[in-house]
């Protein structure tokens, strides 16, 4: 019989207020050994053992929840759910069993085996605001003991479940769905199916086989389906009330889509066209210069569905930020470069703004935009595209460039290779106010917070 490890841990954290640093050691006890720790994005230290998964309230010498069930998990097994404390642990393997864990109160809200979906559930899709989760699969039903083709919807906010959604098996589910009011629209191989979601009574279908994404408008009630096809991607526009197609004709799009945002001009996306890239060791090395492909921007009309530009702007580069603005679209690449574009396609800077590679956040500040690269960070005047102040801060090549902003004084702290700079939101103005950022494993640091 094997016997239980116990591993001794000592985390000493660093307050950054004045960014002077006070010891604080917290002592965590586990059973068994420790495979892998992770701090999350809410603060709980996230630890698997080969006996549970274990999660670690910050600031604190307890354990907020410890989870025997999730034996021997693997940081590849992980989706956190971007905006929320939500982490969704599917291990590898279509029949296998998918949870569903919330990192704050540490309970999981969903659990396929629990949960009666048969060899787990075959795809998953998270939607947000509304925090439910869609699950496709096999479920058992009550009483019958058998099981059954359908589309499963539970709320998060208390891991219960809505209702099943009556499928054929030649019609699983296929893309993300979205919800509109009482209705969930879902994706299918042979069909779109609007869904009451009080009733389950199906209210209309659409004939777009495949559909990979629906986006729905709630301002206007527009439903759009998106399927991607090889490296396209087809658009539809459906009726919210009947479901009949509302343009003559789909739109079929350059490249596999990125971003979609609804503006008063137009339905503005982005695609992303992936480098098929060269063979041998020359191709290798070229396709790694140009980088992993472009983007392609389209602004296509609501009523039609025809792109309201005559070229779409393409970039050398993927687009990595993308921001809808009253005079136009703003966008930085992530090969470095920073443009923005009228709403009837016409660039309306002189030219690109060069940047270091790796653009990390873009931000609002009362002169401008101040973005941060891998290189350098500036403030840039809106309406010419160039610097406010002339003097980019510019900084050694950094793997990790982590920042942050300090409401209280209004300015952003940026840790790269050189250190951490401080720089202020109103001028532009910047301060190395320290160089001392090593860590003893020489880690890169992955995230920098103010706390007072």
């Amino acid at each position: 019989m094997n016997s239980v490890k116990q591993l001794l841990l000592t985390f000493t954290l660093i307050f950054c207020g004045l960014i002077t640093a006070q010891n604080a050691d917290y002592n965590y006890t586990f059973d068994g050994q420790v495979k892998w720790m992770l701090l999350t994005d809410t603060g709980t230290l996230l630890a698997s053992t080969g006996e549970a998964l274990v999660g670690i309230k910050p600031n604190s010498n307890e354990v907020s929840f410890k989870i025997d069930r999730l034996k021997k998990v693997k940081e590849e097994n992980l989706e956190f759910v971007p905006g929320t404390p939500y982490l969704i642990i599917k291990p590898k393997g279509m029949m296998t069993h998918t949870s569903v864990v919330d990192l704050i109160t540490g309970k999981m809200v969903f659990d396929s085996k629990k949960e009666k979906w048969q060899g787990g559930v075959t795809s998953r899709h998270f939607i947000t605001p509304e925090m439910k989760l869609v699950v496709n699969g096999m479920h058992k039903e009550e009483g019958l003991g058998q099981y059954k083709a359908g589309v499963g919807l539970y709320d998060m906010l208390d891991g219960k479940l809505i209702r099943v959604f009556e499928r054929k098996s030649g019609n699983p589910m296929s893309g993300k769905p979205d919800i509109m009011g009482d209705d969930i629209i879902i994706p299918g191989v042979k069909n779109i199916t609007c869904y009451s979601i009080s009733s389950g009574a199906v209210k209309w279908e659409a004939e777009v086989k495949n559909a990979t994404r629906i986006i729905s408008n709630e301002d206007t009630k527009e439903i759009y389906a998106f399927r991607t096809k090889g490296t396209n991607t087809v658009v539809y526009k459906v009726n919210a009330s009947n479901g009949t197609s509302m343009w003559e004709k789909e739109n079929k799009l350059k490249g596999v889509i990125s971003r979609i945002n609804f503006t008063e001009h137009g339905l503005a996306i982005v695609t992303n066209i992936v480098n098929s890239g060269k063979k041998g060791l020359a191709g290798k090395i070229a396709n790694k210069m140009k980088g992993s492909g472009t983007s392609k921007v389209y602004l296509l009309d609501l009523n039609s569905g025809v792109d309201l530009w005559e070229k779409s702007p393409k970039t050398k580069g993927i687009i990595s930020h993308f921001y809808i603005e009253d005079d136009g679209i703003l966008f930085g690449v992530a090969t470095g470069g920073i443009n923005k574009i009228g709403f009837n396609g016409t660039p309306l800077w002189k030219k690109p703004l060069k940047t270091g590679a790796g653009i990390q956040i873009m931000a609002r500040v009362n002169k401008g935009v101040l973005y941060i690269s891998q290189t350098n960070t500036d403030i840039i005047n809106m309406q010419t595209g160039e610097s406010v102040f002339g003097k980019a801060v510019k900084y050694k090549n950094s793997k990790a460039v982590t920042s942050t902003y300090d409401e209280n004084r209004d300015r952003f702290l940026l840790s790269c290779k050189d250190g951490v700079y401080e720089i202020d939101g109103n001028n532009g103005e910047y301060n190395l106010i320290t160089k001392n950022v090593n860590f003893e494993g020489k880690e890169d640091p992955t995230s920098i917070s103010v706390r007072q």
